[in-house]
């Protein structure tokens, strides 16, 4: 779309005017109401831009990809989760999904729902670089022994199974100690694939069961898109 310069007194004609839209950073009230706008002669193009107030996040329109689709700018930040849920992990337990997140640190953000906080699954259907960060709190007041904890960034699909993107590990000494929080932070490239999904995961080598997310230490998983 060629940039036009307007001379004073002349005529502004209705494919100016749809240039001129099509050219600027639009605002809607919502997906809706932008897709309901967008429609005809106005239809969206690559590169449009606007801007969702119930969401207060803009997006790019991606005309080149199959399918076309709107998209999250790079950088927005999808979804951000808090679990004060606690979960009993077992011993001798590895890749067990957290799961009944359920504290939206963001108010309602969940971009299209592509995190599902009851089964603790990320699950886009846009192909990119995404940024995952997270943080676990493991309790075990009164052990002897030495045992192992583990923080995962899981990416995983239910037919060919699951593999470990990063993990955030520690040793605990054989001393008594109530409570250690482990963070981590990765970014990975997804592309969606019949039930391909990207999870946190803790593991557990001690024998007895561990507390995850104690009374008072709740955990948080948050994913950044970055771009495709």
């Amino acid at each position: 779309m060629a940039l036009k310069k307007f001379n004073d007194g002349e005529v502004f004609y209705s494919d100016d005017m749809d240039a001129l839209v099509a050219g600027s950073h639009m605002r809607f009230a919502s997906a809706a109401a932008r897709d309901a706008a967008l429609v005809g002669g106005l239809a969206p193009a690559n590169g449009m831009l606007a801007t969702l107030a119930d969401q207060n996040l803009a997006y790019r329109y991606n005309g080149v990809m199959n399918p076309k689709k709107w998209m999250p700018t790079p950088g927005t930040v999808l979804f951000a989760y808090g679990n004060t849920n606690a979960q009993a992990l077992a011993g001798n337990t590895t890749n067990y999904l957290i799961t009944n997140w359920n504290v939206n640190l963001l108010g309602t953000r969940n971009l299209n729902n592509w995190f599902n906080p009851t089964t603790g699954r990320f699950a886009p259907d846009l192909a990119g670089f995404y940024e995952i960060a997270g943080g676990i709190c493991f309790s075990q007041a009164g052990s002897s022994y030495a045992y192992y904890r583990a923080l995962e960034i899981f990416y995983g699909n239910d037919a060919t199974g699951a593999m470990c993107l990063q993990q955030g590990s520690m040793w605990q000494a054989p001393y008594t100690q109530a409570d250690m929080y482990l963070h981590i932070l990765g970014t990975f490239y997804y592309q969606p694939s019949g039930n391909a999904y990207a999870a946190l995961s803790v593991n557990n080598t001690y024998t007895s069961a561990l507390n995850v997310n104690p009374a008072g230490q709740p955990g948080y998983f948050s994913v950044k898109y970055l771009g495709s």
